[in-house]
């Protein structure tokens, strides 16, 4: 019975997802990303946090730059409490940059890479066009 419960309250948690975004000034702004979900059948629980810097650096074009820290993890033996460990050598989560480019119609040209601050490198770079209609 109090295992239901738990499992409960751990799926409600699992739906929410909380976002918020501090407008430094009017072309900058860090947007934070906290989410909890729960997988039923691997029965694993994740809390991620995810901070975002966003500079429009014209009307056109954007530049963000942000990670994704795992906070907890119930897939793992001992500690599952992992926040922290992001700030270990070998345990750091990598910097995702991005840029977005608006042409007209609904058009945008993007970029993405990631750095590797355990390795000091630059990950696969990502160029498209993306097309919302």
């Amino acid at each position: 019975m109090i295992r239901n419960v738990l499992l409960a309250g751990v799926v409600l948690l699992g739906s929410i997802s909380i976002a918020h975004a501090v407008d430094i000034n009017e072309r900058l702004s860090l947007d934070t990303e906290m989410k909890v979900s729960h997988k039923l059948d691997a029965e694993s629980t994740l809390f991620t946090i995810n901070p975002e810097l966003s500079w429009d650096a014209s009307t056109s074009l954007e530049m963000t730059m942000g990670t994704k820290i795992t906070g907890w993890d119930s897939t793992l033996t001992g500690d599952r409490f992992i926040m922290f460990d992001a700030l270990e050598n070998g345990s750091h989560p990598d910097i995702d940059l991005g840029a977005t480019y608006t042409l007209t119609g609904g058009m945008e040209i993007f970029g993405n890479t990631k750095w590797d601050l355990n390795e000091g490198e630059r990950k696969e770079i990502e160029v498209g066009l993306a097309y919302t209609f």
